[in-house]
């Protein structure tokens, strides 16, 4: 049976029957301070808070000893009450955007299952963090931190570990002593290699390295054999190590705006691969073929260098059914097209900023028509 949320709007209710109040949430209300009518609620099991303009927690809160989610985000609030620690059964704290500079040593006596502290300006990470051991899920995304806590190598059961837009300037060891991670995100920050102790990493389902100054990948990245997702867009690449051809479950790449002069023929020996984007690089030729990509549903090669590429997709993966080579100078555009359409490729659609405008309104219509004979109830949107 699902919990009933309780409002601002119940506030009669809640008073007449706060025991039966498991759920209050009131976020983007404007509120400058907690309801205090919700005092009497000792049943409640999850209060929702966030993006009001709370500074300061009353002392009620700490005495709902069955609270198990508590969501202070995006408020005014500068510090946590070392009360904290006597909320024994809570599993979810979000604190995430309040200007908090530090943690009550308090924290580290919860099971937390999930602590968010995102965007609070923290410079350093709070050492207490490191002795939550129950915890499976850690945001420290958007905060100006340098390092990683040696000390963080305790968090044996962490599964999910949120880095984005920080000031992290490598990859630290003690990430990669994290060996129960699935999903690791480390955008927009200044890492430049992605070291050989990846490989006790591997657990991980999910790595997210976009918008870094990464140059070299360790040949160890082959241990990850679960890995199902990789983004690398955005980066200093120019080459793929051998390794990668081990990642047999990966099923989404990401190698836009690298600095990739020629295709990587690596990416060939990774059959499971569905979606693969190589936008934005300097690459003018593709492989004769990418029959050897079985699972390939999704390519894009927009904004690159490349003249001619329909050869490439005439013995097309029998799966395939998005291409996209805008911004392209194709050469013979015409042809291509019609050819290709000859062919055994079949595609729900062509994407053609850049080369739409180059065939006349019959040209249009007779690739149109080429089209609808190889795919039936499929349109093209030309």
């Amino acid at each position: 049976m699902e919990t009933v949320q309780y409002h601002t709007s119940h506030k009669e209710k809640i008073v007449k029957q706060p025991n039966d109040v498991l759920a209050f949430q009131a976020f983007w209300e404007g509120l400058k301070e907690v309801p205090e009518y919700i005092s009497a609620c000792k049943n409640l099991k999850s209060l929702n808070l966030s993006r009001n303009r709370i500074k300061e927690l009353p002392d009620f809160i700490f005495t709902f000893r069955k609270l198990e989610v508590l969501d202070l985000s995006e408020n005014n609030i500068t510090e946590i009450p070392k009360e904290i620690g006597k909320l024994r059964r809570l599993k979810r704290l979000d604190i995430g955007y309040n200007p908090i500079k530090d943690l009550p040593d308090e924290i580290k006596s919860l099971t937390l299952e999930e602590l968010t502290i995102s965007g609070t300006g923290m410079t350093e990470i709070p050492d207490c963090i490191s002795q939550i051991k129950s915890l499976e899920i850690l945001h420290i995304d958007n905060n100006p931190v340098k390092m990683i806590p040696a000390n963080f190598s305790r968090l044996k059961k962490l599964k999910k570990l949120h880095c984005e837009v920080t000031k992290l300037e490598r990859f630290d060891d003690v990430i990669c002593q994290l060996s129960s991670l699935q999903y690791l995100g480390i955008s927009e920050t200044d890492i430049t290699e992605i070291p050989d102790g990846i490989k006790n990493l591997s657990k991980l389902i999910e790595l997210y390295l976009s918008q870094n100054k990464i140059e070299k990948i360790s040949e160890n990245i082959s241990y990850l054999k679960k890995l199902e997702c990789l983004k690398l867009d955005y980066n200093h690449l120019e080459s793929l190590p051998t390794g990668m051809a081990s990642l047999v479950n990966l099923g989404r790449l990401f190698l836009d705006d690298n600095r990739f002069v020629q295709f990587p023929d690596i990416v060939l020996k990774l059959r499971n691969v569905r979606a693969l984007t190589f936008n934005n690089n300097t690459i003018e030729s593709l492989p004769e073929t990418f029959s050897s990509m079985n699972s390939l549903r999704h390519i894009s090669f927009y904004g690159n260098g490349i003249k001619t590429f329909y050869k490439s997709f005439l013995q097309a993966p029998p799966h395939l059914t998005h291409i996209g080579f805008g911004d392209n100078p194709l050469t013979d555009i015409k042809r291509e097209l019609e050819e290709l359409f000859h062919s055994n490729a079949v595609f729900e659609f062509l994407d053609g900023r850049g080369f739409k405008d180059q065939l006349t309104i019959g040209e249009k219509r007779k690739i149109k028509q080429l089209y609808k004979q190889k795919n039936e109830n499929i349109s093209i949107d030309y």
